[in-house]
């Protein structure tokens, strides 16, 4: 139902976005063609947002869940050691949520009916949501395990999404006054933001790379060369590093002390 629903609005934005064009171009008997990767960016970008929205909803539940019903004791009973636990339930929401980004493709495909990006772009495209899904995914348990109900851990899981998201998009714009000019210092916060690599793809894709260096001047930022031309890389192995990183905490947080410790529970 989930893959369904996301490529039905998939379908309606690609659809009534490439109708609409060739409407146009039959009326003004004239070529229109780059258009259609505004619909291809915007395609992409609304199915990468979606993605993310419904991310969280995998994982946040799957330890807080167990706690409510009382199943989380019974569970560590088992053979099956706190990484067991984690890294099975991070891999079966990480194959459902791969399995709806990649079942985006052909609503992805059809703006690109003249052309402009092949299909292994697109894939590429595709392929590069995954790190973002990932961490969020990582973000998500941890929280699960970090509170003892399935609603807090899902507001938690929600609060870090847009954190995450805008926040390292804002962050460094208010955090801008304590630079003094041409200074780096806080540009390079926009690599955790998953929403990079992204953007930085679909520009390329679309011949406007150069609107990544846009962003950074309008932000009043000034990274280096180097970082622009690799950010998307950047971006993603800091996202897999990070999700590694909330993973580790999650199982360490559903770990048995025997130290009496107190694991970390809102």
């Amino acid at each position: 139902m989930m893959i369904i629903g996301l490529n039905t609005l998939l379908f309606i934005v690609s659809l009534l976005g490439s109708f609409g064009i060739v409407n146009g171009m039959e009326q003004s008997s004239e070529a229109m063609y780059g258009r259609f990767l505004r619909i291809y960016e915007l395609t992409a970008f609304c199915e990468y947002i979606l993605i993310l929205l419904i991310t969280p909803l995998f994982t946040a539940s799957s330890i807080s869940g167990e706690r409510e019903t009382g199943t989380l004791d019974l569970l560590m009973t088992t053979y099956l050691t706190p990484a067991n636990i984690i890294i099975e339930k991070i891999t079966a929401a990480f194959l459902s949520i791969s399995a709806a980004v990649m079942s985006g493709l052909p609503a992805l495909l059809i703006p690109l009916m003249f052309g402009g990006v092949s299909i292994a772009g697109v894939i590429g495209l595709l392929v590069s949501f995954l790190p973002g899904v990932f961490l969020v995914l990582a973000v998500s348990i941890f929280a699960s395990t970090a509170c003892r109900s399935v609603t807090k851990s899902i507001a938690v899981s929600y609060a870090a999404l847009i954190m995450m998201t805008a926040g390292f998009l804002v962050l460094p714009v208010f955090t801008r006054i304590f630079s003094s000019p041409g200074e780096n210092r806080f540009a390079y916060i926009l690599a955790l933001d998953p929403l990079l690599p992204a953007a930085s793809m679909l520009f390329s894709q679309a011949g406007e790379a150069r609107n990544i260096r846009l962003l950074f001047d309008f932000l009043k930022f000034d990274p280096d060369t180097a970082f622009l031309n690799h950010a998307a890389l950047i971006s993603i192995i800091l996202q897999i590093a990070e999700g590694v990183g909330f993973a580790i905490l999650a199982v360490l947080n559903i770990t048995p002390s025997r130290s009496g410790s107190k694991r970390i529970l809102f």
